[in-house]
């Protein structure tokens, strides 16, 4: 268990949570914004993915209340380059614009540069997400490519973008959280 300031990353409980998940990813605009458009699964489809990611996916939630939010995880992982890949979701859209997706992003970025000794963590977004964009780069995340007319969503293709964030930048910029 990681705890920020205004969330917590807890190990994930497939049973309670892969409903509400399920829920979440199947609404369009949640959707469009992590995969450019609706997916259709089903709680027990979602369950096992939970059950598949145990030891590189967390559950968030509220540190006041415990209100499970969404969910973050860390993947393609290179152990010679320290990098990885990461991805998340507040999934209810009442929690959006609150601070807790910030709080959640910096949790997880420390948990990776100093429990696991990341060097380089890396993230992709689709330009259509201008608030997401907005985000990463407040945050200080670098864009560092762009994929042009990669996705298709809304009828047309849309560029997507690689973003990445060096140990030493979080350190210089968060460092004494």
């Amino acid at each position: 268990m990681y705890e920020g300031r205004l969330v917590r990353l807890r190990e994930r409980r497939p049973d309670e949570e892969a409903p509400v998940c399920a829920k979440w990813l199947n609404d369009p605009d949640t959707a469009r914004r992590i995969s450019a458009g609706p997916m259709p699964i089903t709680p027990e489809a979602e369950r096992d993915y939970i059950l598949k990611h145990t030891g590189d996916s967390f559950a968030v939630e509220t540190l006041d209340g415990g209100l499970y939010i969404g969910n973050c995880s860390f993947f393609d992982v290179n152990p010679r380059a320290r990098s990885c890949q990461v991805g998340w979701l507040i999934g209810d859209p009442a929690m959006r614009g609150k601070g807790y997706g910030s709080d959640m992003i910096i949790t997880l970025l420390k948990f990776l540069f100093r429990q696991r000794n990341m060097l380089r963590v890396g993230l992709e977004v689709f330009a259509y997400n201008a608030e997401a964009v907005r985000l990463y780069e407040r945050l200080g995340f670098v864009r560092e490519a762009i994929y042009r007319e990669h996705v298709f969503a809304d009828g047309k293709y849309w560029d997507e973008y690689a973003y990445g964030i060096l140990r030493e930048e979080f350190e210089k910029r968060y460092g004494d959280r």
